[in-house]
């Protein structure tokens, strides 16, 4: 078994937005596991515009190993690169 946090792990993720409460919409990206017991969130479109507290849920993978729709976690915060 893997934590997310770990630095080997990484995994498809949607990051749930709020554009309205009736339909939240899915933004596609990778987590990644850090050396310090965090993750990150890579790959996400410049459009985006991440705001902490927005839900982080799996995306599921080909080989069904990881199951969709698990809640992961929040973002805590948003830096831009």
């Amino acid at each position: 078994m893997k934590l997310v946090s770990d630095i080997n792990f990484k995994t498809k993720i949607n990051i749930v937005s709020y554009p309205s409460k009736e339909n939240p919409a899915l933004i596609p990206a990778i987590l990644k596991g850090t050396s310090d017991n965090t993750c990150e969130a890579l790959w996400i479109a410049q459009k985006e515009n991440i705001q902490t507290g927005w839900k982080v849920i799996t995306a599921g993978d080909e080989y069904k190993t990881i199951p969709e729709n698990l809640i992961i976690g929040s973002i805590e915060e948003v830096k831009i690169s």
